[in-house]
Formats: structure tokens, sequence, C-alpha cells
């Protein structure tokens, strides 16, 4: 039942905790109430603002789907994460976004998204402690994170990954 709770206006509590390999490895990946109030807080100061900004960006309504968003400790060891990832504390999500051209899922490329993120941040108009473009074993991603209440709150760190090394980006 707690899987239907719905974070913010178009965000839920199921894509923020949906993992293929928790379901593969039998891992119970349900948040604390404490960890759901910060995923509220995430899809509040993040989630949404990226929504909302990334369509006028590029003028289209964007939609921004969730591959990999809150990770209780187990799963997060299972991928192979540092235990202090944001991820752990509902601070984080990858994603991919997409739009509708005559009823087709047009998904817009990482890089781009990434740079419109990175402009976005230069710009003052969201806050991003981090953004990351990821690229490892033949998938891309865009990762981002926003503190609740650490001390990496907007930092405005941007990386990218070629699966082996991290290169800070210059904002």
């Amino acid at each position: 039942m707690a899987k239907l709770t719905k974070l913010s206006e178009h965000f839920t509590l199921d894509e923020f905790t949906r993992s293929d390999v928790a379901s593969r490895k039998r891992i119970i990946n349900i948040p604390t109430d404490l960890e759901i109030n910060t995923l509220k807080h995430t899809c509040e100061y993040l989630a949404e603002p990226l929504r909302a900004n990334l369509s006028k960006v590029f003028g289209k309504d964007i939609y921004i789907v969730i591959t990999s968003g809150f990770r209780c400790l187990k799963l997060n060891r299972a991928l192979g994460s540092k235990d202090n990832s944001q991820h752990v504390k509902g601070e984080a999500f990858d994603f991919y976004c997409f739009y509708l051209f005559k009823g087709r899922k047009i998904n817009i490329p990482y890089n781009q998204v990434y740079e419109a993120i990175k402009k976005l941040f230069k710009d003052k108009i969201i806050s991003v402690d981090q953004c990351i473009e990821e690229n490892s074993g033949g998938s891309t991603w865009v990762h981002v994170s926003y503190s609740a209440w650490g001390k990496t709150k907007n930092r405005g760190e941007f990386l990218k990954y070629n699966g082996k090394t991290y290169v800070k980006d210059k904002v």
C-alpha cells in the first residue's frame, strides 16, 4: 500500500523505489517515514523544478523517468555503490527524459539534459548538489542530487563519468 504514495504532483513513491536488481535479488527496498519525507523534499525542491524548467528549455512537456531513486543500504551495496550515497538518504535519483510527438516517446539525449541542468544551475534557476552524466556498461544516464539537510547543499558539482573515472566539469 505504501508504494502508491504520491510524493509530489508528478512523482510517486513507487517510481523512486522500483528496482529490477532489488526484485531479482529479493531485496525489500522500502524507505522509512523519515526517508519518505526526504523523498518528498527531493521532489519538491529538485524533481518538480527540474521537470518544469526542462520543459521550458526544450519547449515541450517533458516527462522524467526515474531509473534509480531511493536505495536501501542492502540494495545500494548490491549495486556496488558507496554507503554514503545520497540515494540511500532519498536525496538523489538517476533518470532520463522524453516528450511525446504524435503519440510517440522521443527520448532527449543525455548530454543535452546534462547541459541544460548545468545552465539552469549557473543561471540560479535550480539548486543541485551534484549532477553527473554517467556512462557505464553500455548504458548512459543522468544522476542528480539535492541535499535535504546536509553540508553538501547546493554545492553545484558537475561531473562526467565514463565507466572508469569521474572528470569534473566546469560550470
